[in-house]
C-alpha cells in the first residue's frame, strides 16, 4: 500500500476492479479508515478513495508484527 489515491477507472485499469465502491465498502466493514471524496472534472462527477495516514502506518505496523509473528510459528512443534 502506497497511500495514494485512487479512482474507479484506476482501480479497474490497475487491478481489473469492477466495483471499487463495494470493495470499498468491504474493506470499511474491516476496520479500514478509507477516507472519499466526491470530485467533478471535465463536468463528470466521480469518488476519490484514500487511506487515511495514520490508518495507513497502523495497517503497515499490524502488517509486519503479522509475518514476524508467523515464522515463529513455522517452526514450532506440533
Amino acid at each position: 500500500m502506497t497511500g495514494s489515491s485512487i479512482t474507479t477507472w484506476d482501480a479497474y485499469r490497475l487491478y481489473r476492479i469492477t466495483s471499487l465502491a463495494q470493495r470499498i465498502h468491504e474493506l470499511r466493514k474491516s476496520g479500514l479508515v478509507i477516507q472519499s471524496e466526491m470530485v467533478t472534472h471535465n463536468d463528470k462527477r466521480f469518488s476519490l478513495y484514500w487511506l487515511d495516514e495514520a490508518a495507513l502506518l497502523e495497517v503497515e505496523h499490524n502488517d509486519s508484527n503479522d509475518s514476524n509473528d508467523s515464522k515463529g510459528a513455522e517452526h514450532a512443534p506440533v
